[in-house]
């Protein structure tokens, strides 16, 4: 099986694997964690998540700009179309990961002020490291 196609099948079951195994705290970048700790209350370390997820949403942006550029000769045509109907459908999932932890009564508010972004820029992490490496062994 060519590697390409070996991480395609990959990544499900390690995206899956991620969110099973916490919230993602080890996706905390030192800024999130300088801003969570100077932050006053609940509403400021919103912010802070915010902007985590802003931060790995850039790289993920920068990343797929590099692994679409994989596809530019008219040959790979049909593979673009393929690889652009993946990214929205992962874009979906996405857009629904993580959503548990708004649920106050089983996470508090904790959940979805701290819990609920790291574990969304998890999630991106994990898709910005596959497109990188995909860009990466493409060239």
């Amino acid at each position: 099986m060519p590697r390409k196609l070996a991480l395609l099948c990959v990544l499900p079951l390690v995206l899956s694997n991620m969110l099973l195994c916490g919230s993602g705290a080890n996706a905390q970048s030192s800024d999130w964690k300088k801003c969570v700790d100077i932050a006053k209350d609940n509403v400021e370390r919103s912010h802070c998540g915010v902007a985590e997820i802003n931060r790995e949403e850039e790289r993920l942006n920068e990343a797929w700009k590099k692994a679409l550029a994989c596809f530019a000769d008219p040959f790979m045509k049909g593979a673009k179309q393929k690889f652009l109907d993946e990214q929205r459908l992962w874009i979906k999932w996405k857009d629904a990961s993580c959503t548990f932890y708004g649920e106050q009564e089983a996470f508090g508010r904790d959940g979805s002020v701290l819990d609920f972004p790291l574990c969304r820029a998890s999630v991106i992490i994990e898709r910005a490291k596959f497109l990188e490496t995909f860009a990466k062994d493409c060239r």
